[in-house]
C-alpha cells in the first residue's frame, strides 16, 4: 500500500504533467485566431503579384496600360490587396465570379492610385446582384449603389462587366461608385463636375439615355467627371484642360 506521501507525490506529478500541454496550445490558438491578422500584416509589406491568369483583365483599364512598369507592379499590389480586403457578396449568385472580383477591385486601385496610403475601410462590402436591382432607397431598378452608412457597394453584374469592358460606350459603373466612395473617404477632397453638356462633349454620354440605362433620375456628375479622366483622357484634356487638371491635382495624381 502505498503511503500517504507518496500519494501526494504521485498526485502532485500528475497535476503538473496534466498542464504541461497547456501553454503550446494557448500559443497555437492564438496563432490560429490571428491568422487573418498576420497573413494581412504580411500581405501589406511583401503582397504577391496577381495572378497571371487574370493579367488580361487589366487590359481594359487604359489608366493601366500607361504606367510604367514599376507602376504597373504598384497597381497589381494594390488591386491585390482591396480585393483581399473586400468582402463580396452574391445575391441570387452562389459566388462572385473571381473576374468581377479583380474588375472591381482594379477600379478601386485606379481611383486611389495617387494617395500613398489608401483608405476604404468605410466601403469594404461589395454586393453582386445577376440583374438590375431595386433597393429601399430607391425602387425603380437600377444598375449601382453605394450606401455610406453600411458601407456598402451594390452592382448589376453583367451591366458592371459591360461598363469596363467597353468604357468608351457605357459609364465605366465601379470606377463611379468608387469615385464617390473616394469622396467620402476623403472630404477634404474637392473633384469638379462637368456639366451634362461637357459631359455628352466629352464623350458622346447624353444625359436622358444615361440615366435611362443607368436607372436612377439623378447621377454624382463630379463622379461621373472622374470616371471620365480615366476612360476618356484624351478627349477630356483637350476639351478642358482645367477640369482635367483639377481632378488630377485632387485625386493626387498630378502636381499643379
Amino acid at each position: 500500500m502505498l503511503s500517504a506521501l507518496a500519494v501526494l507525490a504521485i498526485s502532485q506529478d500528475a497535476a503538473r504533467f496534466s498542464w504541461a500541454p497547456l501553454p503550446p496550445l494557448l500559443g497555437l490558438a492564438i496563432v490560429y485566431a490571428l491568422a487573418p491578422q498576420i497573413k494581412w500584416w504580411y500581405w501589406r509589406r511583401y503582397p504577391p503579384d496577381l495572378d497571371t491568369r487574370f493579367a488580361p483583365l487589366l487590359n481594359y483599364f487604359t489608366f493601366y496600360q500607361q504606367l510604367d512598369q514599376p507602376g504597373k507592379r504598384e497597381f497589381r499590389r494594390r488591386a491585390f490587396l482591396h480585393r483581399e480586403a473586400t468582402s463580396f457578396r452574391g445575391q441570387a449568385l452562389p459566388k462572385v465570379p473571381e473576374d468581377v472580383r479583380l474588375l472591381i477591385a482594379a477600379s478601386a486601385a485606379t481611383i486611389n492610385f495617387g494617395v500613398e496610403e489608401p483608405v476604404y475601410d468605410d466601403f469594404s462590402t461589395v454586393v453582386c446582384y445577376p440583374h438590375p436591382f431595386p433597393s429601399p432607397q430607391e425602387q425603380q431598378l437600377h444598375l449601382s449603389e453605394l450606401h455610406a452608412g453600411d458601407g456598402v457597394l451594390i452592382f448589376s453584374t453583367p451591366d458592371l462587366v459591360q461598363s469596363a469592358v467597353e468604357s468608351n460606350n457605357f459609364l465605366h459603373l465601379a470606377l463611379y461608385e468608387y469615385a464617390r466612395a473616394f469622396q467620402l473617404s476623403y472630404p477634404e477632397v474637392e473633384l469638379p463636375a462637368l456639366e451634362w453638356d461637357q459631359i455628352q462633349s466629352v464623350s458622346r454620354f447624353k444625359e436622358a439615355a444615361t440615366l435611362k440605362w443607368h436607372g436612377l433620375a439623378e447621377l454624382d456628375r463630379a463622379a461621373l467627371t472622374t470616371v471620365l479622366y480615366f476612360t476618356h483622357s484624351k478627349s477630356f484634356q483637350q476639351q478642358f484642360p482645367d477640369h482635367f487638371q483639377t481632378v488630377a491635382q485632387q485625386l493626387g495624381q498630378a502636381e499643379v
